[in-house]
């Protein structure tokens, strides 16, 4: 005979319940999943049943490739998206060290204000800076802690989160200074001719002059900077900094690659989170600036191996026309990678590339290759 069983938080406020199946005296599980009903009807929850090692595999293969979010993405992505597989089943036991590694923190205690609607009337921005206390990411020391120069320059960066769809943009910058001309060509390509902009008291923004004039002046935008010490006003963006910084951390840590190349972790991390399905607006915030469905099926793991063609043609036959190196990310188009030459130490970018995600036959192997690597070895 079938059965149920019903799981639910210590607030009884979500619920979980998997249907069974009775087979010689032992109730199984359903391996498809369920939708079921929570507080909020517009939040899905999903019950998976014990998982083939190939499902495993594709699933960690995904998550991987987006940065590790939670494992509700593979049930929300493949509606919100093109060029993902449609049916993905996490591990139930599901853990991944570098991810908790990286997300390990003090739990949050405000929620955010109401947002406007439409799209470009109301920015949030921040800027932050990238510290670490040394190149193997251990023993924090106060005395030692820096900010950290990223391979191509940078020591801060330029957050701005649009209050309605969610999208972020990121502006990598070298100075403390606030990057007055990266405000204007923002505003000036995704302004609305009015609207309001918040940003810190305290921080680099709202001290300049020059940042309010600009907005107010040119861009028809009100500056609205927070109270003394209430970086909860400006969660718009504190709260995306908060986010990226744990992804940053992920991929950092999964690809074994060292501070210095948060510059291009951080960008990786601001391009997943935009095609990822947001818990408010219930679509990815590039669906919700575009209005189109972000397409994944280039996605690849950050941190894989690849094979990369030199440019020119091959002088003759027998001569090598390849590089070796370590995917980055995307360059604004998609078209092309951007990759560290493991032979140059030099980071390029690309057209003609193939991936080797799992680090196949190599000796040593980074954290997310070896997991791929080890599921796709059958015991």
């Amino acid at each position: 005979m079938p059965g149920k069983v019903q799981f639910s938080n210590i607030n009884d406020t979500v619920t979980m319940t998997i249907s069974l199946t009775c087979n010689n005296g032992l109730y199984y599980c359903h391996s498809d999943r369920y939708r079921t009903p929570t507080a909020n009807p517009t939040v899905l929850r999903t019950a998976h049943g014990p998982i083939t090692k190939a499902q495993q595999l594709e699933s960690e293969l995904w998550l991987l490739r987006l940065g590790s979010p939670a494992e509700t993405q593979l049930s929300l992505l493949p509606n919100s998206s093109t060029g993902m597989p449609k049916d993905l089943h996490s591990h139930p036991f599901r853990y991944a060290d570098f991810k908790e590694q990286a997300y390990i923190r003090k739990q949050p205690a405000n929620k955010l204000a109401d947002r406007l609607e439409e799209c470009g009337s109301e920015f949030f921005m921040d800027f932050g800076f990238m510290r670490a206390s040394n190149e193997d990411y251990k023993r924090p020391n106060k005395l030692s802690d820096r900010v950290i120069l990223s391979y191509d320059g940078y020591s801060s960066y330029l957050l701005i989160v649009d209050g309605a769809s969610r999208r972020v943009w990121a502006f990598l910058t070298k100075t403390k200074e606030p990057p007055i001309h990266l405000i204007k060509a923002f505003m000036k390509k995704f302004g609305k001719g009015g609207g309001i902009v918040r940003t810190d008291q305290g921080g680099e923004l709202a001290r300049s002059s020059e940042f309010k004039t600009v907005l107010e002046s040119e861009f028809g935008y009100i500056v609205e900077p927070t109270g003394a010490d209430s970086p909860s006003q400006n969660g718009g963006s504190e709260i995306y900094n908060d986010k990226l910084a744990v992804k940053t951390r992920t991929l950092l840590y999964q690809s074994n690659l060292p501070p210095k190349f948060w510059s291009s972790a951080l960008i990786h991390s601001v391009y997943l989170h935009n095609r990822l399905v947001h818990s408010a607006t219930k679509t990815t915030p590039y669906q919700a600036w575009y209005g189109k469905p972000p397409d994944l099926s280039h996605l690849r793991v950050f941190g894989s191996r690849v094979c990369v063609k030199r440019p020119g043609p091959r002088r003759c036959k027998l001569d090598r026309a390849d590089y070796s190196g370590i995917f980055l990310g995307y360059t604004a188009t998609d078209k092309n990678i951007i990759y560290l030459d493991t032979e140059s130490g030099v980071v390029k970018t690309s057209h003609h590339a193939t991936f080797d995600e799992s680090w196949y036959l190599q000796p040593k192997r980074p954290p997310a290759a070896q997991l791929l690597y080890d599921l796709g070895l059958e015991q």
